[in-house]
């Protein structure tokens, strides 16, 4: 559902300009907002915004090329993105805005490289957290699914068969209308074990996608320190060391059976300092080696009553903005724990 309550998608994605006429609808029956005269050498990406007075929604710039992998995708005001297979990135250099996708198995089989390796020791590849890189799609890689699905974005592709993504699933064709192609997408997703199975369907049998995530409980975390990571680096921070990832920061305290929770704060190390991340926002906070203790504590599953300074400590992040919901959920209570 758009912003403003109306029957069809926030985005809509065409290929190309060879896209068939009746791509072009954009899901909205018969009163809907025209691409414009035709016949331009460009796709466009449409935000789908209400205007005053029942004006044209408002749009992006148009852009050339395709959202495939090993191609450019060039706007109308000089921004060029590179769409590269999450296999090679790291080979890319990085000069530029990238979209990482998992297009097959190999891309798939290197992104649980990487984040295995980050689980067991640590160690966070560049790319991941670059701030020219991204991840494409992933609410379907143990990502929230807050904003996949037909009600948030489309992609029609040349054959005029729409999609919630370049790699995803034929949902059907644009005159069916969104609430047919929505219910179709939430079927194909109720017959999934893990969110937003049709992302990648074209790429990944969506067995091996499921399996390989159950087995790795603590993707969604992952991805959560991903987003709070690459946000740090915006900042021209670069953490040394992320609790939960390799181990705890404090020294003598074990790793338990407790999975945190991925709203909790991303606690990180930075040469001699410590930051408590959202990792939902960029709110931050500066805090001691006694705070870091204090949050690792309540991450392994003891009751807050039994930490001292916990009460102080949550307070502060709140007083920050970092992870609000968690901090009042830990006053007393527990955390869920690991599968």
């Amino acid at each position: 559902m758009s912003p403003d309550g109306a029957d069809r998608p926030e985005t809509v994605l065409v290929a190309s300009a060879d896209a068939p006429r009746d791509a072009r609808i954009l899901l909205q029956g018969t009163s809907v907002p025209r691409f414009g005269d035709g016949g331009a050498p460009f796709g466009a990406i449409r935000e789908l915004r209400q205007a005053p007075d029942g004006a044209e929604p408002r749009h992006s710039d148009e852009f050339a090329g395709r959202f495939a992998p090993d191609d450019d995708v060039r706007f109308g005001d000089g921004l060029v993105i590179k769409i590269r297979h999450y296999g090679v990135a790291d080979f890319e250099p990085f000069d530029g805005p990238t979209a990482l996708v998992i297009h097959d198995d190999d891309d798939f089989s290197a992104y649980l490289r990487d984040a295995d390796r980050a689980w067991h020791s640590g160690s966070f590849a560049n790319y991941v957290t670059h701030p020219q890189a991204v991840i494409a799609n992933l609410s379907a890689l143990g990502g929230s699914e807050e904003y996949a699905g037909p009600n948030h974005r489309l992609y029609l592709d040349d054959d005029g068969i729409v999609r919630t993504s370049p790699a995803g699933r034929g949902l059907g064709l644009p005159e069916e209308g969104l609430p047919t192609i929505d219910a179709r997408w939430q079927r194909h997703n109720a017959g999934s074990s893990w969110p937003d199975a049709c992302s990648l369907d074209d790429a990944l049998p969506d067995a091996d996608r499921t399996a390989a995530l159950w087995e790795r409980p603590w993707m969604r975390r992952y991805v959560s320190v991903l987003r709070a990571t690459r946000q740090a680096r915006l900042q021209e921070r670069i953490p040394s060391r992320i609790s939960g990832f390799g181990g705890r920061l404090s020294p003598g305290l074990a790793d338990t059976d407790v999975l945190d929770s991925t709203d909790a704060p991303v606690i990180a190390q930075f040469g001699a300092t410590f930051r408590a991340l959202d990792p939902h926002c960029e709110a931050w906070v500066e805090i001691d080696s006694d705070q870091v203790r204090a949050l690792e504590m309540l991450l392994v599953g003891i009751a807050a009553t039994e930490i001292p300074q916990v009460a102080a400590v949550l307070q502060r992040l709140m007083a920050h903005g970092v992870a609000r919901s968690w901090c009042l959920a830990m006053r007393g209570t527990r955390v869920p724990a690991r599968s």
